[in-house]
């Protein structure tokens, strides 16, 4: 009974590692039968699968579909599942590998950035019963856990001093989504910081052109695949779209009309993504940056951009999750943004209408302490490089070094 109570294994922190994923994917499982007649499922993914299995290969050309080829190439591998578990769940269980690949992304950049298995392998953990993706995942169906996992990816690979990897991850992201641009603060700011070379910056394109060949085997015209985003953009006329953002109050109160708000918003939108990216140059170019450089992207993107779903916090969602391990002091970032998208979840599942509106609150406070913090890293940067000052003031009135070939470095010190 001693060496019971005594088993390293029955630690609190290695228990936790071990339960929280296997109560992750039960509360998964429980997830599965919600929200099967609700309208994205309806609507869209079931009528898709439906095609998916009428037309086989032929199908991956996409072109019944409002989502780019690569899900629907996910849709056909899922399509063998159908008899078994039917369309919507089968739909659901696409996202089961990408939510493990957050989970194994978080485990590599939180060791890497603090050098501890321990609380790398917690945050891995924890990834598997954080709220937002459960719900978005299990029992929505949405698709944003896996271009997530990719932007993740892409994260990671910054760190490590993967630029090739980084851009082509980056890219594949983009081919799932669009609102992969929401890192693009990152990958400006890598290439300010000579972590990437702009010529890295060309497997972006051909990362996307990659994903859509088989759709254009399939018959789909290249032109279509290339700007097959700009339908997309072209599908709302509304600056709130039950995001948990500013634009709700706007578009509530009809302050602006839609074009002066969309001007305003992506005006607002892309001078935020540059100066942020510009930034951060003078920070200090190690992990910690480049992970709150993400969090912060993710965060402000979608808090400034008009026409914004209350999805699209999903990418902020596990970053701070992230970053709560990375810069401890700003844990409190994940909880506000898990309960910003959950609230602003409740109008979809028919909950509360004014769920976008009590979600506000929470996401804003999140933004500012992100915002916060990055303006604190700025003065601490500023104030270390006022401090190098005086030394190299010193060092140019005492010490003069030169180089003689013959006998090497001499030192002359001034009297």
């Amino acid at each position: 009974m001693f060496n019971l109570l005594t088993n390293r294994w029955l630690a609190p922190d290695r228990l936790a590692v071990v339960l929280l994923p296997v109560a992750g994917l039960a509360a998964a499982a429980a997830l599965l039968p919600l929200g099967v007649m609700r309208y994205d499922m309806a609507k869209h993914y079931i009528p898709w699968m439906e095609a998916v299995r009428a037309g086989g290969l032929a199908s991956m050309s996409s072109e019944f579909a409002d989502y780019s080829p690569p899900y629907i190439y996910l849709m056909y591998l899922a399509s063998w599942l159908v008899p078994l578990v039917g369309e919507a769940t089968a739909i659901k269980l696409i996202n089961v590998p990408f939510i493990a690949t957050l989970s194994v992304a978080i485990y590599q950049i939180v060791l890497h950035s603090s050098g501890s298995r321990r609380s790398a392998a917690i945050a891995a953990a924890i990834m598997w019963v954080a709220p937002t993706p459960l719900v978005n995942a299990f029992a929505w169906g949405q698709t944003d856990a896996i271009y997530t996992s990719f932007l993740t990816l892409f994260v990671l690979f910054a760190i490590r001093r993967s630029p090739v990897a980084a851009a082509w991850m980056f890219g594949v992201a983009l081919a799932f989504k669009l609102q992969a641009i929401f890192l693009l603060p990152v990958l400006v700011y890598l290439v300010l910081a000579k972590r990437m070379r702009v010529a890295h910056l060309l497997f972006v394109p051909f990362a996307y052109l990659l994903m859509m060949v088989p759709a254009a085997i399939a018959g789909r015209p290249w032109l279509e695949l290339i700007t097959i985003y700009l339908g997309q953009l072209q599908t709302s006329s509304h600056l709130a779209i039950d995001a948990p953002n500013p634009w709700k109050i706007v578009g509530a109160l009809a302050l602006v009309n839609y074009e002066t708000g969309l001007f305003i918003g992506v005006a607002a939108a892309g001078l935020a993504g540059l100066a942020i990216a510009v930034g951060s140059v003078r920070l200090e170019p190690n992990s910690r940056t480049i992970v709150l450089v993400a969090a912060l992207s993710a965060a402000f993107m979608p808090y400034l951009l008009p026409t914004m779903h209350e999805r699209y916090f999903f990418v902020a969602d596990v970053m701070t999750l992230t970053l709560a391990w990375v810069i401890p002091c700003l844990w409190v970032t994940a909880p506000l943004f898990q309960i910003g998208s959950l609230l602003s979840y409740m109008g979809y599942f028919q909950l509360s209408v004014h769920g976008p509106a009590y979600g506000l609150l929470p996401v804003t406070l999140g933004v500012g302490m992100l915002a916060l913090e990055y303006v604190r890293a700025q003065i601490r940067s500023s104030v270390s490089i006022r401090a190098v000052f005086p030394l190299r003031r010193w060092a140019n009135d005492h010490v003069n070094l030169r180089y003689r070939p013959e006998h090497g470095p001499v030192r002359n010190v001034a009297r």
